[in-house]
């Protein structure tokens, strides 16, 4: 902490609680930079919780001290202008963080020469699945389950044909609307949506999904793709 003189202050932090995602308590000290706690200054109990408040939270801090005189030497060390500059920090890098995960969602279509009941069928029944699951010929899915309900588990192994390589696609259904859309999360959290839109005799899908960061968003959107129009093919031919 600083002062508006100048002055620097370093501060140690003993957690009493923790309730994660809900609060925390704490009991907090000045000390120099090697974490020696200053005995001359005041220590104050920290309780800080969070509630969710639907597309924000709110955040509330409660500092208490032993004496008034405790709380006016900190606010005159300019306590109060430092906690408010601290949470404006905390908002402003909450709101990039959230920015930056909504530009990095994707967005791969195809239209389907096939009614809106079929294309649900062929994409969310494990026997159709195990067909078209795989963006390069030189790759299958040989199996696949799909619990499709909200908490429902969807199960797919995709492996090189060779046999050099192979992994399991995992994730859990957040929402799912028969015949028109669901959405599913998977373990490390990104989100996919899939949407199904009646165009006539024909049927548009829509896959959102959130990218990783190992490999280029180019080559994800490219690969999410192939296999999209794998299951065109296949629906269309059978």
């Amino acid at each position: 902490m600083l002062e508006p003189n100048g002055n620097e202050y370093w501060g140690w932090t003993d957690y009493v609680k923790i309730q994660p995602v809900e609060y925390y308590t704490a009991l907090d000290a000045f000390s120099n930079a090697e974490g020696e706690i200053n005995e001359s200054l005041p220590r104050a109990e920290w309780l800080v919780t969070f509630t969710d408040k639907g597309d924000n939270a709110l955040v509330e801090t409660v500092v208490t001290y032993k004496s008034l005189s405790d709380l006016e030497a900190v606010i005159q060390m300019g306590m109060e202008d430092g906690m408010t500059s601290t949470l404006e920090k905390l908002d402003e890098l909450l709101y990039t963080l959230t920015d930056k995960k909504m530009s990095d969602k994707v967005t791969v279509n195809a239209t389907i020469d096939a009614d809106a009941a079929k294309v649900w069928d062929y994409y969310t029944m494990p026997e159709h699945i195990t067909k078209w699951n795989f963006a390069d010929p030189s790759w299958c899915c040989p199996s696949a389950s799909n619990d499709m309900q909200v908490g429902g588990k969807y199960a797919a192994r995709m492996e090189a044909k060779d046999g050099s390589f192979g992994f399991d696609f995992e994730a859990v259904y957040d929402e799912v609307n028969p015949g028109k859309s669901f959405a599913y999360s998977m373990p490390n959290g990104r989100k996919v949506d899939v949407v199904f839109e009646p165009a006539d005799d024909k049927t548009n899908v829509n896959v959102t999904f959130d990218a990783e960061t190992e490999n280029p968003v180019e080559m994800q959107k490219a690969g999410w793709q192939a296999i999209l129009n794998n299951f065109k093919e296949y629906t269309e031919s059978n």
